[in-house]
């Protein structure tokens, strides 16, 4: 992918990571009609996991097989990514 053309032909995008949801969410809900009492809501909800992840869950499970698949079949969509700001480095391969 050269230069930014591909940002003609996607709708406006905006990212918000996991690691500060709260804040960041409600700074962005601020550019919206949302009330005072709703931005409060959500800084103030406390954080939440519903995942039923087994124990021992790890990046471990990645083998270099899968690594390898969705570099290459998801390798245009990661550097689109990138390019509009959202870096993911992935699971660590095993050595």
């Amino acid at each position: 992918m050269k230069g930014d053309k591909f940002l003609d032909d996607i709708g406006d995008i905006t990212f918000i990571g996991q690691e500060n949801l709260n804040n960041d969410l409600a700074n962005y809900v601020k550019k919206y009609s949302f009330s005072q009492q709703e931005i409060q809501f959500i800084v103030d909800h406390r954080k939440e996991n519903i995942t039923s992840i087994e124990i021992g869950f790890t990046d471990a499970r990645w083998t270099d097989t899968a690594l390898r698949y969705v570099e290459e079949n998801e390798a245009f969509l990661l550097k689109m990514l990138k390019r509009l700001g959202f870096n993911y480095d992935g699971p660590s391969r095993s050595s």
